[in-house]
């Protein structure tokens, strides 16, 4: 613990300990790469859709690639397509996901859209990690959180079960959204 107000005053012992920080900021992301990249293979570029979602659908925000990973073994073969938004965006990338076809494309931009966009989308909601905003909406019927990420009224996906979203996602109108926008994504330090 440091503070510069009435304890220390010493700027190297303030750079040093920035330092410090740095380098666990650095050696943990190094080990989520590794994670990430031992189990779903190195990201290659791959130009996908932005905006246009055909069909029944759910869209996924948030960080978890692993609950992603889950919901297309479990989507696999349903008549479900599946969309990213915002952070997951990277997804699309990772060999051992994009071999699904039912991984479409992304909507959306940053974190901070999800209320007009999740209006506007009529189909189903995930969200895998904490970036996501208070309900203000009709949408909170489709929506469903799943881990750490968490807002009240809303469904919680429990044991990596998805078949309440699934169930939502089969019961709800096909979804359409037309865009010609493009994307490329898939820039892994070690692709470029």
């Amino acid at each position: 613990y440091m503070t510069l107000t009435n304890s220390n005053f010493n700027e190297q012992e303030h750079i040093d300990m920035a330092m410090k920080v740095g380098k666990s900021a650095l050696r943990v992301m190094e080990l989520l790469d590794e994670a990430h990249t031992n189990h779903f293979g190195v990201p290659e570029p791959v130009q996908i859709t932005q905006n246009r979602v055909e069909g029944k659908a759910i869209v996924v925000t948030g960080h978890n690639l692993f609950a992603l990973e889950e919901l297309l073994k479990q989507t696999e073969g349903k008549d479900i397509n599946i969309y990213t938004h915002s952070e997951m965006l990277p997804a699309h990338g990772y060999p051992q996901l994009k071999k699904y076809k039912h991984l479409k494309g992304n909507i959306g931009k940053a974190w901070y859209d999800q209320r007009r966009l999740f209006e506007k989308f009529t189909g189903a909601i995930l969200a895998t990690t904490n970036c996501v905003m208070p309900i203000k909406g009709s949408y909170s019927d489709r929506f469903f959180s799943y881990d750490i990420a968490g807002l009240e009224g809303v469904q919680k996906i429990e044991n990596d079960d998805f078949t309440p979203l699934i169930q939502k996602a089969l019961e709800l109108s096909e979804v359409h959204m037309e865009s010609d926008e493009q994307l490329v994504t898939g820039f892994h330090h070690n692709t470029v």
